[in-house]
């Protein structure tokens, strides 16, 4: 139960204070603490300790490994002389009972912090914040300081800089075996500092991101300090503008030496050895790979496409967000394709060779064209491929996007790369008379070529071809033609395009007999049903650009960049099984070659999107070749980070020679939003792949990234061996996302009362004639003088409702309300005003709340893992303290130390009941 006559009180110098809270049931005691951390930031506790547990810790000191932390980390604890030395406490599986084994000693003292977090965590939403873990147990020896500083070391800074962030309670045990005293001042200039004089076996709870502390020995001999943390460890995760809000000075002196740190590391890279990596913590190299990253970079200007169901790219990411199937009967606008279906499995066999698949994802306006913009006749367009009118009108449009108009273009070096491959536009059902045309309207090699003659590119010219690997090769070499690697011409820009169109079905049983195609009419990438994919349609193009830099600085312009490409490999798979039989070390050395010429190292990349095409045993491949080679092995239950592998060809389908573009298309915007997609139809993990060896991970539901700037890759393979892999890196565009509102200033939770003051109310604040109480027991009609002695009191007595509001007026005067700024406030709360009575929000009143009422709460879970936890802790039932029957009487005290203003109250003994003692 609160000690409700000492909690507020100023400390004396010189004394150990007087308990806070008195001992009771766990419920009991928690709301106690909670309640004191709430109004002043700190609860002190007697006698929570036994002296024979003290006694038995003390012998334990001497064989624990102390060492000297350096100061940036002494001042975020108990400053230099009470963190003098330090040492981390073992970490221990409590039980649900404390058994003879944590009776005493330092097991004893770690297990009493963790019962009294376990008591403030069901009632910790009373502060403002919820901490959902408890760090290991520290001990400190406080004692003059050292004349040397140690050196803060990077693996220090690491394991501290999470703590110093995410802590929001402090419990401090004094083991002695002398004397202290304990200065803590809220973060606010006019507080006066408060002091505590500390003795073996006192316990002080404090707020962590309301106060400042330190701790002094008295005497020469040295003083030890058990601590521990309350974490709110959702807080590492939040935005950098919500993430201000809860930073303490001690965390933003760490992080600016962090981030100093970062800029240094990255220096050291162009060193020509790279031992310094063994001495650098990985997360270090992993914040300063994506904070400092400065290799040359190539910017997607503009990108579209024309893909199943939109002609946009950025509606067309936002459908797979939720996770979006595409995938259709073939529509008999295409060909009627009952006459190639049969459902058996040897369909192929037959004479003439059918198919079992019946599905596929188809775009819209495959017939339309506007032919006059690009100078083209009707008769010369009547026997285009539709490929080919598609990739012109794709193209402009993301030059257009990019900024550039066909005024630009006119001999200008853009370059054309199209990923393409043999048109079924010959196949295909259509009118016969297609002109003069007809040679050169189907061929693969005219795309480009019609690309560059129709805009008056005079850049390269290239048809590539390397069947589903097509479009992002495209891409790859449009990237290689922009960079700037010394001698050779650059070009100024190059559009990497992937088209592909499903015009005919005489392909369709060549591909079921070759085992391509899926009869369950879906892409079951990593699933256990994966039997091959279904066909898709697609058309995309990306103008990529080389990112400027001057004296190490990138030019910033005007222009919108849809994303970023920091390099990427391709190879062959070379002499295999098979020219379509998987082959992994062929994909782990393309992924690695990848990883080096982006200048990053295989645990920077943290989302693969994979070729993923289907294939049972092919996509196991691909994911154990992506564990071996970006996470080197690693085992799932080790300190690495997870690898995020999805595929967007369980959406759409798989779109052959386009599908490398779409998937680069998709990722970016994933960056640019900052969620990663999800994969369909994962059901049944496929049994070849073995998530317990590597830490991959297959997400069913779309995630959120969980850092502000990611790497990211992207697969595509073909079917004669070719295998590409490209990075982008970025983060999430707050032009498009926006940033959540920095916490306003009046909405962060702050102390209600400091006992030693500080500060000055004014001379509007200050009675003339006193402080007056009116309420709902007078019909808020007959202000009454409350009792000026130590503090401002009133004896309210319980009227028949058994609750009673109540304001405070200065000087019996109505223009000087003082209120609590909140519905029915309780008590602890900070007063604010004066305030004119037609200004205060209505019903801003403090409740004094004299009704029964039981709750059952429920104990947070320890951080820790251990096996107590495991299962759902039993709740505990909590009471209202103030609960009484008409005619009990509380005493209302209004304390005020410099600006500092707070309310309580507490029931009164002996109090009467009945009519007769309704009177206030």
């Amino acid at each position: 139960m609160l000690s409700v006559a000492n909690y507020l009180k100023k400390p004396r110098r010189g004394e150990p204070p007087p308990s806070d809270v008195e001992p009771g049931s766990p419920a009991v005691v928690g709301s106690g603490i909670v309640q004191c951390l709430r109004v002043k930031g700190f609860c002190v506790i007697n006698n929570a300790v036994s002296e024979q547990m003290l006694q038995t810790a003390s012998a334990e000191l001497g064989s624990q490994e102390w060492y000297q932390p350096a100061v940036l980390i002494q001042e975020g604890l108990l400053g230099v002389e009470g963190s003098n030395r330090i040492c981390r406490m073992a970490s221990i599986d409590f039980p649900d009972q404390a058994t003879d084994q944590f009776q005493d000693g330092l097991a004893g003292i770690d297990f009493a912090m963790w019962k009294l977090a376990e008591a403030v965590g069901p009632f910790q939403d009373e502060l403002g914040f919820r901490c959902c873990g408890r760090s290991i147990g520290f001990l400190h020896q406080a004692s003059d300081p050292d004349l040397e500083e140690a050196e803060l070391t990077d693996q220090e800074a690491s394991d501290w800089s999470a703590i110093f962030t995410s802590r929001k309670i402090m419990i401090l045990v004094f083991l002695g075996p002398g004397k202290g005293t304990l200065e803590m001042q809220p973060y606010d200039d006019e507080a006066n500092v408060s002091e505590i004089t500390t003795v073996p076996g006192l316990v002080v709870v404090l707020r962590t991101d309301q106060l400042s502390f330190k701790f002094f020995c008295r005497g020469r001999e040295a003083t030890h300090v058990a601590s521990s943390f309350m974490l709110q460890n959702d807080v590492l995760r939040m935005h950098r503008n919500k993430l201000e809000a809860h930073l303490t000075p001690a965390a933003q002196e760490l992080d600016q030496w962090i981030d100093q740190r970062l800029r240094e590391i990255k220096e050291m890279e162009d060193e020509p050895t790279e031992d310094w990596k063994t001495e650098v913590p990985r997360s270090f190299i992993h914040a300063a790979n994506r904070t400092w990253f400065k290799r040359q970079t190539t910017v997607v200007r503009g990108a579209a496409a024309r893909l199943p169901v939109t002609w946009e790219p950025e509606v067309f990411f936002l459908g797979l967000t939720s996770g979006a199937d595409t995938v259709i009967e073939v529509p008999i606008m295409r060909w009627e394709h009952d006459t190639v279906y049969d459902p058996s499995p040897d369909c192929w066999k037959k004479d003439p060779p059918k198919t079992n698949c019946r599905h596929a994802s188809f775009i819209d306006g495959v017939d339309l064209f506007d032919n006059k913009l690009f100078g083209l006749s009707l008769a010369e367009t009547k026997g285009m491929d539709p490929g080919q009118r598609l990739v012109l009108e794709v193209t402009y449009d993301s030059l257009y996007r990019s900024g550039m108009k066909r005024s630009n273009l006119i001999n200008s070096t853009v370059g054309m790369y199209v990923g393409t491959s043999q048109s079924e536009w010959n196949q295909a059902e259509k009118a016969a008379d297609v002109g003069i045309f007809g040679a050169t309207g189907g061929a693969p090699s005219i795309t480009a070529g019609r690309l560059s003659f129709c805009l008056g590119c005079k850049g390269a010219s290239l048809a590539i071809d390397t069947e589903a690997a097509s479009g992002l090769s495209a891409v790859f070499w449009a990237a290689e033609s922009v960079e700037k690697k010394g001698a050779g011409h650059i070009q100024e820009a190059a559009c990497g395009i992937g088209v592909h169109l499903c015009l005919a079905k005489a392909w369709w049983p060549a591909h079921t007999a070759a085992g391509f195609l899926c009869p369950g009419g879906r892409c079951f990438t990593f699933d256990s049903s994966a039997q091959g994919h279904v066909r898709s349609e697609g058309v995309g193009t990306m103008v990529l650009k080389c990112q400027e830099k001057m004296e190490a600085m990138e030019v910033k312009d005007d222009q919108l960049n849809v994303g970023t490409l920091v390099g990427g490999a391709t190879q062959n798979s070379g002499k295999s099984a098979g020219m379509s039989a998987p082959n992994g070390p062929a994909e782990q050395a393309v992924l690695i070659e990848a990883c080096r010429k982006s200048g990053i190292m295989a645990l920077d990349v943290d989302v693969v999107e994979c070729h993923g095409s289907g294939r049972f045993i092919a996509d196991a491949v691909e994911a154990a070749s992506c564990g071996r080679a970006l996470r080197d092995g690693a085992d799932a239950d080790q300190d690495a980070e997870m690898l995020q592998l999805c595929s967007m060809k369980s959406n759409i389908g798989n779109c052959i020679e386009t599908s490398g573009i779409a998937s680069l298309i998709k990722t970016l915007h994933s960056i640019r939003w900052g969620i990663v997609c999800a994969n369909n139809h994962l059901n049944q993990l496929n049994p070849h792949l073995d998530l317990s060896s590597c830490p991959l991970l297959m997400c069913t539901e779309p995630t959120e990234q969980k850092l502000s700037a990611v790497f990211m890759g992207v697969s595509a393979w073909g079917f004669g061996g070719t295998n590409v892999h490209m990075h982008c890196y970025g983060g999430v565009d707050e032009e498009i996302r926006l940033p959540p509102e920095p916490t306003p200033q009046e909405l962060r939770p702050r102390l209600s009362y400091w006992p030693s003051g500080g500060g000055d109310l004014g001379s509007m604040s200050r009675p003339r004639r006193g402080f007056f109480i009116i309420g709902s027991w007078s019909s808020w009609t007959e202000p009454e003088a409350m009792e000026d002695r130590i503090c401002y009191g009133y004896t309210l007595v319980l009227g028949d409702e058994r609750w009673e509001q109540f304001q405070l007026l200065i000087d019996n005067n109505y223009a000087k309300v003082l209120h609590p700024r909140r519905f029915k406030a309780p008590k602890g709360t900070e007063v604010y005003g004066p305030t004119r009575t037609e200004e205060v929000m209505q019903e801003s009143t403090w409740l004094v709340d004299g009704r029964p009422f039981t709750a059952q709460i429920r104990p947070i879970a320890d951080s820790q893992g251990s096996s107590a936890l495991a299962e759902r802790p039993s709740p505990m039932e909590y009471k209202n303290e103030d609960e009484g029957m008409p005619g009990q009487r509380y005493r209302i005290r209004l304390h005020i130390a410099g600006k500092w203003r707070t309310v309580t109250w507490a029931k009164l003994e002996g109090s009467g009941s009945g009519p007769a003692a309704l009177k206030g």
